[in-house]
């Protein structure tokens, strides 16, 4: 299994911590950044293949991560328009790292361990992190379930059977391929700054997508002071 970080934008909700720094480098610890936690929790769980988007500051983050965990298979595809183009781009440049089943995670995620082996261990072949609430965060991407399964996953949704979608997935090599080529086709288009979610929005009635839900346990998006600011007190917490 390969592990894809997307890593390449500004963070420009954090400004002024991401004025010259990649959000990734941001610290959450006194001996950790964010993805330094990200990385050692795949570690954790015995991956030794990592491919990581960079951009915005790409020679910082390529530096720090080769210094930190120099025993990891890591490799770095460089977003080099990523002022002008979203994550959806990032990922298609990935095309040609990956040949195998993978997990997609966002570089500004802040998790529990136990979260991503719950999801690596879950039956399923494609699987993503849903909390077991309806709805609540405004700014964060939700997801639509309906019998058992993930019919739709954008920002936007709303009613019942809508819930907190994390950016945590797992897919098979075919299904993730599906995913891809239906990206290289928003980007043939010239949608470059949409979500990647638009395209796998597409072919899930093609694909089986099913949530792994989880209850309290942390897991959040850092897009702003403030969600920096409740990161940090829940992790001094755990």
């Amino acid at each position: 299994m390969t592990a894809i970080i997307l890593a390449s934008g500004t963070g420009s909700r954090l400004k002024p911590l991401t004025d010259a720094l990649p959000k990734g480098l941001i610290s959450l610890t006194a001996e950790k950044t964010i993805i330094d936690r990200i990385i050692d929790s795949l570690r954790g769980q015995g991956i030794q293949k990592i491919v990581v988007t960079t951009g915005f500051e790409d020679r910082k983050l390529s530096q720090h991560i080769a210094h930190n965990f120099s025993d990891l298979d890591i490799q770095y595809c460089m977003n080099d328009q990523f002022e002008s183009t979203g994550y959806i781009y990032s990922l298609w440049l990935t095309k040609d790292f990956v040949e195998d089943d993978i997990l997609l995670l966002h570089a500004d995620l802040v998790f529990e361990n136990a979260l991503l082996n719950k999801l690596i261990l879950s039956q399923a072949k494609n699987a993503v992190l849903i909390k077991n609430k309806q709805s609540h965060i405004v700014k964060d991407f939700k997801a639509r379930v309906r019998d058992g399964k993930v019919v739709e996953i954008n920002v936007d949704l709303k009613g019942e059977n809508v819930f907190d979608s994390m950016p945590i997935y797992k897919f098979c090599r075919e299904d993730f391929r599906r995913w891809m080529n239906q990206i290289e086709q928003c980007i043939n288009n010239k949608k470059v700054n949409c979500y990647a979610e638009e395209a796998l929005n597409l072919v899930l009635p093609k694909l089986e997508l099913f949530p792994e839900f989880f209850e309290d346990e942390l897991c959040m998006e850092i897009d702003t002071l403030e969600d920096l600011k409740e990161a940090k007190e829940q992790i001094a917490r755990l």
